[in-house]
């Protein structure tokens, strides 16, 4: 009998969902957000507050997966970071063998992060030379 052994572990395949929330003080521009990993581009999204946009992936099984956005508001605020990068996402939601839910909101002071919608903290600045948090 063979018996063949992966050399990693198999993990049950994982959904994620991303949602990116306009929340800024003035209604009168939209937020304009282009998400892309390196296989999809999602395309160019224009929110007027309040509006969201949200996108379903799974992991790929060979590679890291990683999203990063550019999120512009009129001329003022401008900013690209990461909006999904497995192994700090999974670490600060504490995802392992379960589907993942991440919350992004941009507002005038900053952009935010929440594992559950509701408890949003601050990680990344509008000013591109601020590293975002990782906490």
């Amino acid at each position: 009998m063979l018996t063949t052994i992966a050399p990693f572990p198999l993990t049950p395949s994982i959904n994620y969902l991303v949602h990116i929330l306009n929340d800024m003080d003035d209604n009168s521009k939209p937020l304009i957000v282009r998400c892309q990993s390196g296989d999809d581009d999602l395309g160019y999204k224009l929110l007027k507050k309040g509006e969201s946009f949200s996108w379903k992936f799974k992991l790929h099984f060979f590679a890291d997966t990683l999203f990063f956005c550019r999120i512009r508001w009129g001329n003022e605020k401008n900013r690209i970071f990461d909006a999904f990068e497995e192994e700090i996402d999974n670490r600060i939601c504490e995802v392992h063998a379960r589907d993942g839910d991440y919350f992004w909101k941009a507002n005038s002071k900053g952009i935010y992060f929440s594992c559950d919608g509701e408890n949003f903290r601050k990680r990344c600045e509008w000013d591109q030379n601020i590293e975002c948090t990782d906490w």
